[in-house]
């Protein structure tokens, strides 16, 4: 997906397509910076309740570690 994105940009850049952004109204703009603003700064602090923060590792599970934010969302996914 970003490098999907990255290359919609840098077509975008060489076809110089900004001009386009002059016709979205700046309402649209503003509730578009908002939303990027908060997903940005209250992302990471959602709490997600599936995911385990202490684990058992080691050959034997006999090491107990935690693990917070993306690393225990990692682990999460890789266990289904």
């Amino acid at each position: 997906v970003t490098l999907l994105c990255a290359a919609f940009l840098l077509v975008g850049r060489i076809f110089r397509l900004g001009f386009l952004a002059d016709f979205l109204s700046l309402t649209v703009l503003m509730g578009f910076l908002t939303g990027v603003g908060l997903q940005v700064s209250l992302g990471p602090t959602v709490i997600k309740g599936n995911a385990r923060k202490v684990r058992r590792i080691g050959a034997k599970r006999n090491i107990l570690a935690g693990f917070a934010g993306a690393t225990a969302d990692a682990f999460t996914l890789l266990e289904r």
